[in-house]
C-alpha cells in the first residue's frame, strides 16, 4: 500500500537551493548517443580488470545514451544534492531518481531547471518519489485503485459515483494496461531496435496513457464537482458540463464558479503544477486532433552516414533492377533481396532509445519514456490528494 505516512518537507528556500545544486550537476555533464561499440565499452569498463577506455567518463547509461561527466566531480556532486535533500527528509531514498530526472533534462535540451519544475518533482508521494523504474510506478496504480473503490461508498452523489467509478476508476485499470505493455518491452538498459510489432504496442501504449491521464484528472474534477451540493450542475446539460475542469478559466469553470476554488486550488497544489498541466496537454491533445506520439530511430554521426550509404545502395540496386528486363516472379524475388540486405544493415545501426514525439517540426522538445514515473506519481497524489478534500471540506 502507498504510505501516506512519510511527509516529504521542503520549503521554499530547499526547493531553490537544490534547482542550484542540481543546476551545477548539469553543467558538468552531456548527453552522449552511444554506438553499440561504445556501449559494450561502457560495459567492459564497469568489470575489474577492463577500461573503458575513450568512454571511462561515461557514469551512467540509459538506453543508448550516456551521461558523460566532464568535471570528474559528478558523484561528488550528487552527493551533495542527496545531502541536502536528506537534511529535511533523511529517509528518503533519491539517488536513482535524482539521476533518471537530470537525464530527462537532458533529453529535453533545456539549459537549466527551473524552480517550479523541482517544486513539481517532489509534490509527489514518498512511494512515487523514491521509484525510478516504469513497472514499479504501474504497481502503484493497483492501490491507488483500491483506494478509489473503497471510497466510492462515501460519496453522496450518485453523479460523483458514476464519474469516480467509471470514469477514473475504469480508466485506471486502461492505464495500468497501458504502463504493462510498456514495461514489457521496455528497461533502461534496452538498446535493440524495436520491431514492427513492438514499435506498434508502445505507439498505441504511449498515446493511451497520455490520453487516460489527462481524462483521469478531469474526471476527478466532475467527482469533486457532483458531491458538492452548493456548486450547481446538471449532468444532463452540456453547458453546465462546460464548467467542470480544475483549468476552465477561459471557459467558465471553476475559477469563477466554485466558491471554494481557493480551498481546492491550495489542498491539489494546482497553482503549482500549471507548468505540468500545460505540458499535459502538449502530449495529450494531438493524440486526439493531429499526429501521435511515436518512438523516432535517433543516429549519432558515424550511424547517420551509415544508415545514408545503406539506403543510398538501396535505392541504386532498385534502379538497376527496374532498368532490367526479366520475368515477374524473378523481380519480386531479387527486390525481396535486396530490401532484405538494406534491413539487415539497418539492424545493425538502430539502437533503442526510449525517446518519443510527436513530429521533428511541431514538438516543442523530445521526451523519454522514463518522464512517465513522475507523470504518474503527480496524478496519483492529484488523486489522493482530491479524495482527502472531499472529506475534509465536503463531509
Amino acid at each position: 500500500m502507498i504510505d501516506e505516512k512519510i511527509k516529504i518537507t521542503l520549503s521554499d528556500d530547499d526547493i531553490s537551493e537544490i534547482t542550484s545544486l542540481l543546476n551545477t550537476l548539469l553543467e558538468q555533464v552531456d548527453l552522449i548517443p552511444l554506438s553499440r561499440h561504445g556501449l559494450s565499452k561502457v560495459d567492459a569498463g564497469s568489470m575489474p580488470g577492463f577500461s573503458a577506455g575513450e568512454y571511462s567518463d561515461i557514469v551512467k547509461t540509459y538506453n543508448r545514451f550516456g551521461i558523460k561527466d566532464n568535471s570528474g566531480d559528478y558523484h561528488k556532486t550528487l552527493n551533495e544534492i542527496i545531502a541536502r535533500i536528506a537534511l529535511c527528509n533523511p529517509l528518503l531514498q533519491i539517488y536513482d531518481s535524482i539521476q533518471l530526472l537530470l537525464f530527462n533534462k537532458l533529453i529535453e535540451g533545456n539549459t537549466k531547471f527551473s524552480i517550479e519544475e523541482i517544486d513539481i518533482f517532489f509534490l509527489r508521494k514518498y512511494s512515487s518519489i523514491t521509484c525510478s523504474d516504469i513497472f514499479y510506478a504501474g504497481t502503484l496504480l493497483y492501490d491507488i485503485i483500491k483506494i478509489v473503490m473503497r471510497f466510492s461508498v462515501a460519496l453522496k452523489s450518485q453523479d460523483a459515483k458514476d464519474f469516480l467509478e467509471y470514469g477514473v476508476s475504469r480508466r485506471l485499470f486502461m492505464l495500468k494496461k497501458n504502463i504493462d505493455d510498456i514495461s514489457q518491452i521496455y528497461q533502461h538498459s534496452r538498446i535493440e531496435a524495436l520491431n514492427r510489432e513492438e514499435d506498434a504496442i508502445l505507439d498505441q501504449a504511449i498515446n493511451a496513457s497520455y490520453a487516460n491521464i489527462y481524462a483521469i484528472v478531469d474526471c476527478l474534477a466532475f467527482v469533486i464537482a457532483f458531491e458538492d451540493k452548493d456548486y450547481e450542475v446538471e449532468r444532463n446539460k452540456y453547458e453546465d458540463l462546460k464548467k467542470i475542469g480544475f483549468y476552465n478559466y477561459i471557459r467558465n469553470g471553476f475559477a469563477k464558479k466554485y466558491e471554494k476554488y481557493d480551498v481546492l486550488k491550495g489542498k491539489l497544489y494546482l497553482e503549482r503544477l500549471k507548468p505540468w498541466y500545460r505540458e499535459l496537454c502538449d502530449l495529450r491533445h494531438p493524440v486526439a486532433h493531429r499526429i501521435p506520439l511515436y518512438f523516432p530511430d535517433m543516429y549519432n554521426d558515424e550511424e547517420g552516414e551509415l544508415y545514408s550509404e545503406a539506403v543510398k545502395e538501396y535505392n541504386l540496386k532498385c534502379q538497376e533492377l527496374n532498368n532490367t528486363a526479366i520475368l515477374d516472379q524473378d523481380f519480386v524475388s531479387k527486390l525481396s533481396d535486396i530490401t532484405e540486405t538494406r534491413d539487415r544493415k539497418l539492424s545493425e545501426i538502430n539502437l533503442f532509445s526510449g525517446c518519443f514525439l510527436h513530429s521533428d517540426i511541431d514538438s516543442k522538445k523530445i521526451y523519454h519514456l522514463s518522464r512517465l514515473i513522475v507523470d504518474l506519481g503527480i496524478m496519483n497524489s492529484l488523486i489522493l490528494n482530491g479524495i482527502a478534500y472531499i472529506q475534509e471540506e465536503l463531509k
